[in-house]
């Protein structure tokens, strides 16, 4: 009977008691996996917990624990607990600083949550982090990402608009300025706007010298 969660629960309880820790680590997830089947997410969510509090006394490396939240916080996302899945991801970025899926969830709940402060604070440390590592490629491709997923968040046409213009990119970057100015005249920032068209002229003028 796999789909038996109390009698795994002993099992587990067996493992424990013998110092079988890995083996009831593994169960542990397995039994998380069997509550989350069958839509039990409470249960499957706290299986999940019960998994990172046995491996305190074993050494599991950070990509391990880092899957685990993310499974925690795919829970909380499909309970609309933004909250509780925006802790998940901040542990994992402090477990894998280059984990590209909890990055993006960062900036994304925190806008959800109305915290744009942290939300650019966010979207500017990953970039800064991948940029200390030379990964221009990967700040371009993380970019669209979040654009793709997320296309009313000016300031990531913003930091794609200025990733193009550092690149030398410059029809990409009028592009992407022109993007920026219209969506801030669109939300009645036209400081903002009159700035993106400032840009735009100096990429039009680069492109041409």
């Amino acid at each position: 009977s796999p789909l038996d969660p109390e009698a795994r629960t002993r099992l587990i309880d067996q493992m424990t008691a013998q110092g079988r820790v890995d083996e009831a680590s593994a169960n542990y997830l397995e039994l998380a996996d069997v509550y989350y089947r069958l839509a039990q997410l409470d249960e499957a969510r706290e299986a999940y917990e019960k998994v990172l509090r046995l491996a305190e006394s074993t050494e599991h490396d950070a990509s391990w624990h880092a899957q685990i939240l993310h499974s925690i916080a795919d829970i909380d996302l499909q309970k609309l607990d933004w909250q509780e899945a925006l802790r998940a991801y901040e542990q994992v970025r402090s477990l894998v600083p280059n984990d590209e899926a909890a990055r993006m969830r960062l900036v994304q709940l925190n806008l959800r949550l109305g915290h744009d402060a942290k939300a650019k604070a966010e979207l500017d440390n990953y970039l800064s982090h991948l940029a200390s590592r030379s990964q221009d490629s990967q700040v371009e491709a993380f970019l669209n990402k979040l654009i793709e997923e997320t296309p009313d968040y000016v300031l990531a046409h913003r930091r794609l608009a200025e990733h193009y213009q550092q690149a030398g990119k410059h029809k990409e970057a009028i592009a992407r300025w022109n993007k920026v100015g219209e969506q801030l005249v669109a939300s009645g920032d036209r400081e903002g706007a009159k700035v993106a068209v400032r840009e735009t002229a100096t990429q039009a003028a680069a492109a041409e010298g």
